[in-house]
C-alpha cells in the first residue's frame, strides 16, 4: 500500500519588487494615486488600484483616540438636492462641535426628511415582500415624494387626502409604479400586501391620479392580458390554454360582455373558461384563490361568457 509523502514545499505567493528583489518586500499601496509602489526603491509595480477599504472616515479632531465614524459617499438620489447629506468638522472644542452638528441635522433633516425616509423604508419593505424590482420600488418612492410635496404646496388638494392613512397613499403609489413598469398587480393584491382596504386604495387613486397625470385604471386589453399571463404561469397552465384565455379576453372586451365587472373578475372568468375547454381543467375554487376573486362572482362571469359563446 503506497504511503503519503510529506513535503515542506512553500506554496505561498509573494509579491516582491522586480528591481531590488528584497526577501522581505516593502510594498506600499497608495490609494490616493492608485499605485502599488516599492517602498525601498520607489519602483511603481502596479497602477489603477481600486480602493477596497470601507466607506467610512473619522471626523474627530477633538479627541484623537475617540471613534466618530461617518459614512462617506453619494447622497440619497431620491431625496433631491434639498437633502444633500453633509458633515460639520471643527477644531475648537467638543461642545461647539456637538452644537453645530445638532443644528445642522435639525436644518437639513427636518420633519419632512424623516417622514419621507420612514415612508421610503415602508415602500421598500413592501416591494421586497413580493419581489418587485428595484426600478419599481424607486418609482414608487418618487411618486410618493411628488404627491407628498405637491400636497404641501396645494392646501385645497391636501384636504382631499385628509384622514387618509399614509399606508393608503403608499399602496396607491406602489400600484401605479407596478403599472408603469408592466409588473401589474391588482388592487386586491396591493390591498393584501399593505393591509389597506381596497376601496380606500381606489379612493386615493382617484385623488392622486390628476396629480401624477396617470391614465385611469380601465379594462384595456394590455392590462388584462398581462394579468392572464401572470396568473396562467402561477396556475402552471399550458401555453395553448393561456392563448385561449387571451383570445377569450379580447372577445369579451370587444363585445363588452362583462362591462362593470372588475378586471380581476374578467381575467379569472377567461382563465376558467379556457381551462374548462382543455384536457386539464381547473376548478373555480383554484382559480378564484389564485386571482383573489370571489368564487360566486367568478362563476357568474363564466356563465355570461358561455352563454355568449353558445349564441355565437
Amino acid at each position: 500500500m503506497p504511503t503519503a509523502v510529506m513535503t515542506n514545499q512553500d506554496l505561498n505567493l509573494y509579491l516582491i519588487c522586480s528591481d531590488c528583489r528584497d526577501e522581505i518586500p516593502n510594498i506600499v499601496e497608495d490609494f490616493a494615486r492608485g499605485d502599488l509602489i516599492c517602498g525601498s526603491c520607489g519602483l511603481i509595480l502596479g497602477s489603477r488600484l481600486i480602493d477596497t477599504r470601507p466607506e467610512w472616515r473619522t471626523f474627530s479632531s477633538d479627541d484623537k483616540n475617540s471613534v466618530n465614524p461617518n459614512r462617506v459617499g453619494n447622497s440619497n438620489h431620491l431625496m433631491g438636492s434639498d437633502y444633500l447629506d453633509s458633515t460639520a468638522v471643527i477644531d475648537d472644542g467638543k461642545t461647539i462641535s456637538k452644537i453645530l452638528s445638532r443644528t445642522q441635522q435639525m436644518v437639513s433633516k427636518g420633519k419632512n426628511y424623516h417622514n419621507l425616509m420612514e415612508s421610503f423604508q415602508i415602500i421598500q419593505q413592501m416591494a421586497d415582500k413580493i419581489n418587485l424590482p428595484k426600478a419599481v420600488s424607486d418609482s414608487a418612492k418618487q411618486l410618493f415624494k411628488k404627491v407628498y410635496f405637491y400636497l404641501k404646496l396645494k392646501v385645497d388638494d391636501e384636504k382631499l387626502l385628509r384622514g387618509k392613512p399614509t399606508n393608503a397613499v403608499i399602496a396607491t403609489c406602489l400600484f401605479i409604479a407596478c403599472r408603469m413598469h408592466h409588473a401589474e398587480r391588482s388592487f386586491k393584491e396591493i390591498s393584501y400586501l399593505t393591509l389597506t382596504p381596497k376601496r380606500l386604495i381606489g379612493s386615493c387613486f382617484n385623488i392622486i391620479k390628476p396629480i401624477l397625470k396617470t391614465h385611469p385604471v380601465e379594462q384595456d386589453s394590455i392590462f388584462l392580458l398581462t394579468h392572464i399571463r401572470r396568473f396562467g404561469s402561477l396556475l402552471s397552465l399550458d401555453k395553448q390554454v393561456i392563448k385561449t384565455a387571451e383570445e377569450t379576453c379580447q372577445l369579451v372586451t370587444g363585445k363588452g360582455l362583462l362591462t362593470g365587472k372588475s378586471p380581476i373578475t374578467i381575467v379569472g372568468a377567461c382563465i376558467y373558461y379556457a381551462t374548462s375547454m382543455s384536457n386539464d381543467p381547473k376548478s373555480a375554487h383554484e382559480i378564484s384563490g389564485a386571482v383573489h376573486c370571489a368564487e360566486n362572482t367568478l362563476r357568474n362571469a363564466y356563465r355570461i361568457i358561455c352563454l355568449n359563446k353558445e349564441d355565437s
